[in-house]
């Protein structure tokens, strides 16, 4: 709830009369996470309140009955026809040579790293972080969205990503790039 008054008030500031197309943006994706945490609220709320209902009409009675043995049925057990498995995502970062980890889309976090990222800081990562790779940018944020601690995000950084873009522990990209990371691992 505090991220989405953060965000009204962001857009609050952006939007004045005079606002570039760079403000306009801003606002579009500060919106669209807004909706995202919106029905992220909603479905909570939905999912706890079927919760209460399931266990309100499943009350127990305090005196057994026996079952009649007329009126029992067998249970219907359902077929599915053509039920596929989940379709898995291959990713290749920062693995040795031939070896690929794979996740299935049910693994996949219920927050997406993106979502803290701004439209300007996204180009700003990409073009100074990533040597405009936009690619390589996409891999990593991938991986982090898979990681359970910003320590272990850092280190994992440090170890494959910083060396091979030569990033500079100093620089305000990189210090961004990791206050961005702290929000989203203290939000989880």
């Amino acid at each position: 709830m505090q991220r989405i008054a953060t965000l009204l008030q962001k857009i609050s500031e952006l939007s004045k009369e005079n606002a570039s197309a760079i403000d306009v943006d801003l606002m579009m994706d500060y919106t669209k996470v807004m909706y995202a945490d919106l029905m992220e609220w909603r479905n909570r709320l939905i999912f706890n309140s079927s919760l209460q209902q399931d266990v309100t009409n499943n009350t127990v009675s305090s005196t057994p009955s026996q079952p009649d043995p007329e009126k029992i049925e067998e249970p219907e057990i359902p077929t599915v026809i053509g039920e596929k498995e989940p379709e898995k995502i291959v990713v290749q970062v920062a693995n040795p040579p031939g070896e690929e980890t794979v996740y299935t889309p049910k693994e996949r976090p219920a927050i997406d790293i993106r979502t803290f990222i701004g439209i300007n800081d996204k180009y700003q990562y990409i073009s100074e972080l990533f040597i405009n790779n936009k690619d390589a940018y996409n891999e990593v944020l991938d991986e982090l969205n898979m990681m359970d601690t910003y320590n272990e995000a850092i280190s994992w950084l440090r170890m494959s990503v910083a060396d091979q873009y030569n990033w500079d522990e100093e620089s305000p990209a990189v210090q961004s790039f990791y206050g961005m990371l702290s929000q989203f691992f203290s939000s989880m």
